[in-house]
């Protein structure tokens, strides 16, 4: 079937193309147009509950982890050191797939059976992508519901032509956890964070064409434990299994070690296969890193879900051909996942869509996005009082939080929220919460809030 899709489209698949060629392609093609686009394999790696406080590459950490497979992609590429997800894994999750941010697509807490799901109606990048003829495979956390009543087969459903992983948010153990494989559904007893990483090499290298590949590993969120010996560093920690009490740091740590250990065999395989040249990589982390195991500068109460930096700030790095090296500093967020994938594979980005391409800055980071502001929200059911929305510039971020608090932070000076600065007697502050204060309750009402 791909390769039927690729020949009706005219599709042709470029190995090592440079992005400033996909950039003027992507100018020069409109939807009606029949000449060959460019379709390159694109691996999007997602961590869960990995904020800037755990993250590495930025120098951040009062505790830094040691990640150098991903610490390798970031001397190859390009790291973005302002980007948001939401405080939470399924709206994060609904809102790279769809291009639109919570208020839009609705998903506004983390997924449980009695939540609402991805919407029936989603438009999602891995649909999009099947349709231009791309192989699609998700591997691991879905944790987006079963909105249509698909059951099971949900991810498949929503695009994944190939699903295997956890349906849930989490598992009770990374050694006996429930794998679903398009709709079937078992127990499994290989670790987790290996069997996702066993499946998608087996998934690739069935592939003969361009492929879009969702790596959404669980790790490195709870339970915490010693992951198996060889994937991580801490010899202190003992055998593989329970978390030793009082060490779940360090569990967390060796976690997140093990899971660039096994994207470090993921990529050697794509390399080994001739693959890895022709493959776009982006790591990101899905929200903020759990209280529990928060460091400096990163506060408990300012970690995952929640509003503050702590919660939605994440690693966000790309790497692969063209990409260039170095760092930028420009505002970004989950929204501008699907468009920048439009523009790289020279498809027309669907209306509604609200993120911008990052294309051009990937082929140079000096240039900017355009993006004015970034926005984001999470309201628990019940909402509680800290829940809210938020919306920042290059300089200034403002939060409304359900409690009625309004909160204003130079960003850009205070990047860990430390100074308040409402009320304000300062005019140009003043100035700056009411355009902030409008386009905030602008993006607000575009979705009925």
């Amino acid at each position: 079937m791909t390769l039927f899709l690729l020949s009706a489209l005219g599709c042709t698949r470029a190995v090592d193309a440079p992005l400033d060629t996909l950039v003027q392609d992507s100018q020069d093609t409109q939807p009606e147009d029949t000449q060959s686009q460019v379709l390159g394999n694109v691996l999007i790696v997602i961590a869960d509950d990995v904020g800037m406080d755990s993250a590495p590459c930025y120098g951040l950490s009062s505790d830094p982890v040691r990640m150098p497979n991903v610490e390798a992609l970031c001397e190859s590429g390009l790291v973005f050191e302002r980007a948001w997800t939401t405080p939470i894994c399924s709206p994060t999750r609904a809102t790279m797939l769809s291009g639109t941010d919570p208020a839009i697509h609705g998903v506004l807490q983390a997924h449980t059976g009695n939540r609402p799901g991805l919407p029936e109606d989603t438009q999602t990048l891995a649909e999009i992508a099947a349709q231009a003829g791309i192989a699609t495979g998700s591997f691991g956390k879905w944790h987006l519901g079963d909105e249509p009543g698909v059951g099971d087969s949900a991810p498949n459903y929503f695009g994944w032509q190939h699903y295997s992983g956890l349906l849930s948010g989490g598992v009770g153990s990374y050694w006996s956890w429930k794998r679903t494989e398009n709709g079937l559904t078992a127990l499994s007893s290989v670790y987790t964070t290996t069997s996702l990483v066993d499946d998608a090499v087996t998934w690739v290298d069935e592939q003969e064409g361009p492929w879009l590949m969702w790596m959404a590993f669980n790790a490195p969120r709870p339970p915490y434990h010693v992951p198996p010996e060889g994937l991580h560093s801490d010899t202190e920690l003992g055998p593989s299994g329970d978390c030793p009490p009082g060490k779940n740091r360090a569990c967390y740590v060796a976690a997140l070690e093990a899971l660039d250990t096994e994207v470090g065999r993921l990529l050697a395989h794509l390399e080994a296969q001739g693959e890895l040249d022709n493959t776009l990589i982006f790591f990101i982390g899905d929200n903020g890193t759990e209280n529990a195991v928060a460091v400096s500068p990163v506060i408990p109460v300012k970690a995952k879900g929640t509003l503050f930096e702590g919660g939605i700030r994440i690693p966000f790095v790309v790497s692969g051909p063209g990409v260039a090296q170095g760092v930028n500093t420009g505002i970004t967020d989950a929204t501008d996942l699907l468009p920048t994938l439009m523009d790289y594979w020279g498809l027309p980005t669907p209306e509604g869509a609200q993120g911008v391409s990052l294309l051009e800055t990937l082929a140079d980071p000096s240039v900017a996005s355009g993006k004015e502001s970034v926005f984001t929200g999470y309201l628990e059911d019940p909402a509680q009082g800290t829940d809210g929305w938020t919306l920042a510039n290059q300089d200034y971020k403002l939060l409304h939080l359900e409690n009625g608090a309004e909160l204003l932070f130079k960003i850009s000076e205070d990047p860990w929220e430390s100074q308040n600065l409402l009320p304000t007697e300062d005019a140009e502050v003043q100035a700056v919460y009411e355009a902030l204060n409008t386009e905030l309750n602008r993006r607000k009402a575009a979705g009925g809030f």
